[in-house]
């Protein structure tokens, strides 16, 4: 049962939080004051939607409070028990973005979150209850408890079916219908096919055709066994004629080194007598004597070299020197015409406190003429107003006063401001003079820096010529030490050197390029190499190439002819398979014909089975429920006749069955629906007791109200668990046996629903 509903922000509900009991919890209030907001919050939280949002007459966003202002969220909250534990379900809403947080709790423990579907799955396999189910039996709609007496006779055996799932049994019918037809039609297409194939086939040439696919294969492997006999004599004769060609070009290749050493002997000894006459008195040595007096030349020659970079380094740092040199002498001209004109200094500075002292004199009286400038600009706004006294000698101002007054003023803000045009033109040109003569008075200062710099100069220069005249000294030493012209000579003997160093190079080279031409003079003499051999090889090959062309041409047209008749061949078989293929799909979509005609049997007569049993309960609950909700001898029992569509009868005193529609009273009705109500929800919901029932007493008078109230508060409670009673009658406050609140709008303005629990008497 439910125990506790807490709303907050949800429709006309600000903070709400209501407790529920077993028996019968009555919510009363006028129309529009929020009762029924209760049940749709309950209903939304066990599973995320209500009937008027599966209608999609409103939004969920329409859920979310809107007066006095709009809120931003709505949080609904139910705690229900179930067995012997207590479960929460929270679900929030917020504007323009749907259910965004939802939990189910159990004994305070989260079990799933925040995913709604995830929520409403665990809603629905806690209580064995779907949202159909709820909604059809157990949560009845404002004015709709004889929703099932009010539907048309084909529309009420519709909607019960569906509330039980049979509806799916009759699509499922259905669609076995369509499926049995597309097999039938598949049967009969495969038949024709299969009849217009069996016609195609001519066994005997099938036959005859395997026979010929047999002689061709058996000619086409004679023909390859020749060819590669052929092809085997082909590769020994190509491996032969390769060796002869490779001996051929090694022949060629000898002769060719052969002619290419005797010129390179010849070209050594043209170029050692070329060399003899360069090479002087060392033509004749030997490589070792050759470069170790090479070696002693290099040494005096690289000595040398070395004065001859020390004179040259020598020489430019004498030029460096004597540039510095001159450079100092000139700075010292400078300094001493600079240091001339200290004197001025001392004088300059005065002046230029003169001048500072007047651009201060200067401030300060365009400062007052500014301040007298501002009192004169006073002086003429309060002239211009309507004040009675004089600004500046405070007695009453008349008009010839004020006439004056201002003329004067006039007359002195004109003087002002070009006195103040003046001093500031004079203030500008003071301040170019103090700056140009501050620059010169800092020019004049750093001179007296010039006196330190010109006797480190004077020092400088001295140093630098002592400096001079050393490196001179020690230039005209390295002179005495380095002989340009024997250098020349070393170079000289070198070049002789060189040119008897590759004579004896060549001399080397000769040698061993003439014992080079005798061994390769011996290998092809030894080569053995056969000319007409190889022609004759070759001949042999193109022989053997021309037979294989010939069988390859033979193998290709024999081919040609098979493939033709296996072809052919293959698309008989082809067509046996097929026909074989559509037997046994003809065969096959037969056996599933007569496979779906069973189904559909069975579907159907489970269908009725089902409905029979579901009516056999309901009549059998409504029959204990009956004696408690009319205890009257009128009408002793009540059925839901399946023969008849679903019609609801009662049986009166002397056995006949009467049709609760149009033939009995409102009241006989209303205990009539109310009874198939309690029934549809104790069958289809027996493990979970509760009743719902919006605004009941729709077209009920007076005293079937008083009837219903008694019933409910006597009679009810003693067969539900539990049960929510949603009223504006007043008169039924008395059928509460759990809680009752009272539901108002005291205050219209805010628009927001007040709740009042009242005591149960």
């Amino acid at each position: 049962m439910i125990e506790r509903v807490y709303l907050k922000n949800w429709k006309s509900h600000h903070e709400s939080e209501l407790e529920f009991s077993g028996g019968v919890n009555a919510l009363v209030g006028e129309m529009g004051s929020g009762k029924s907001s209760v049940l749709e919050a309950i209903c939304f939280a066990l599973y995320g939607t209500t009937p008027a949002l599966q209608s999609r007459t409103v939004k969920l966003d329409d859920i979310i409070r809107r007066v006095p202002s709009p809120a931003s969220e709505a949080v609904v909250e139910v705690d229900f028990v179930y067995g012997e534990d207590t479960y929460t379900v929270r679900r929030e809403v917020e504007r323009e973005k749907g259910t965004t947080t939802s939990e189910f709790r159990k004994e305070g423990e989260l079990v799933t979150a925040p995913q709604t579907g995830e929520v409403t799955e665990e809603v629905e396999k806690v209580l064995g209850i779907d949202y159909d189910l709820f909604a059809r039996a157990i949560y009845s709609e404002q004015n709709e408890l004889d929703y099932f007496l009010n539907l048309r006779a084909g529309e009420r055996k519709e909607k019960i079916d569906e509330l039980l799932n049979l509806d799916r049994f009759e699509t499922a019918r259905s669609s076995l219908v369509t499926v049995a037809n597309r097999l039938e039609n598949r049967r009969k297409e495969r038949e024709a096919d299969l009849q217009e194939l069996e016609e195609e086939m001519d066994e005997d040439d099938f036959k005859e055709l395997e026979k010929g696919v047999e002689e061709l294969e058996n000619r086409v492997g004679e023909l390859e066994d020749e060819r590669e006999d052929v092809m085997e004599e082909l590769e020994i004769r190509k491996e032969e004629f390769k060796e002869l060609e490779e001996k051929k070009e090694e022949f060629k290749e000898m002769k060719e080194r052969r002619t290419a050493l005797q010129t390179r002997v010849e070209t050594l000894e043209e170029r050692i007598e070329e060399l003899g006459g360069a090479a002087g008195k060392y033509g004749g040595g030997t490589r070792e004597e050759l470069e170790k007096k090479r070696e002693e030349l290099e040494g005096e020659l690289e000595t040398l070299e070395g004065y001859e970079e020390e004179l040259s380094e020598s020489e430019k740092d004498l030029e460096v020197m004597e540039e510095r040199r001159e450079e100092l002498r000139e700075e010292r001209e400078e300094l001493k015409e600079k240091l001339e004109r200290l004197e001025e200094l001392e004088e300059l500075e005065k002046e230029l406190e003169k001048r500072e002292e007047r651009l201060e004199a200067v401030r300060s009286e365009r400062d007052r003429a500014r301040e007298r400038l501002e009192q004169v600009e006073e002086v003429l706004e309060q002239l211009s107003g309507a004040s009675d006294s004089c600004p500046t000698c405070g007695q009453k101002l008349t008009e010839e006063h004020r006439v004056e007054v201002l003329e004067e003023a006039r007359d002195d803000r004109a003087e002002l401001k070009e006195k103040l045009e003046e001093l500031g033109e004079e203030e500008s040109e003071l301040e170019e003079e103090v700056r140009e003569m501050e620059e010169e008075r800092d020019d004049l200062v750093q001179l007296r820096e010039s006196k330190e710099r010109l006797e480190d100069i004077e020092k400088s220069i001295e140093e630098i010529e002592n400096d001079i005249e050393e490196e001179r000294e020690q230039i005209k030493e390295m002179k005495e030490r380095f002989s340009e012209e024997r250098m020349e000579e070393i170079e000289e003997e070198l070049e002789r050197l060189e040119a008897a160093e590759e004579i004896a190079g060549l001399v080397e080279e000769k040698d061993e390029r003439t014992e080079e031409l005798e061994e390769l003079d011996e290998e092809l003499e030894d080569s053995g190499f056969d000319e007409e051999r190889l022609e004759s090889v070759r001949e042999k090959v193109g022989e053997l190439e021309k037979r294989e062309e010939v069988l390859e041409n033979k193998i290709e047209d024999q081919e040609e002819i098979l493939q033709e008749r296996k072809k052919r061949l293959e698309e008989y078989r082809e067509k046996k398979e097929k026909i074989d293929d559509y037997r046994e799909r003809v065969e096959d979509y037969r056996e599933k014909e007569e496979l779906l005609e069973e189904l559909k049997r069975g579907l159907e007569k489970t269908q009725t089975e089902l409905r029979e049993r579901f009516v056999s309960s309901v009549n059998e609950v409504m029959s204990e429920v009956w004696e408690k909700i009319y205890p009257y001898g009128d009408y002793q029992r009540i059925r839901l006749n399946a023969q008849e569509d679903y019609l609801l009868e009662l049986r009166d005193a002397e056995g006949n069955w009467i049709s609760v529609e149009g033939q009995v009273s409102g009241g006989e009705r209303h205990s009539s629906a109310l009874t198939l109500r309690i029934a549809l929800s104790m069958v289809l919901s027996p493990s979970w007791q509760v009743l719902i029932l919006d605004e009941p007493t729709h077209n009920l008078d007076s005293t079937a109200i008083e009837d219903l109230a008694d019933t409910l508060r006597t009679r009810v409670s003693e067969i539900v668990d539990q049960l929510f009673l949603i009223t504006h009658e007043e008169r039924l406050e008395t059928a509460a046996t759990a809680s009752l609140y009272n539901l108002s709008k005291k205050e219209a303005a805010s628009g927001l629903t007040e709740v009042e629990p009242v005591a149960v008497e």
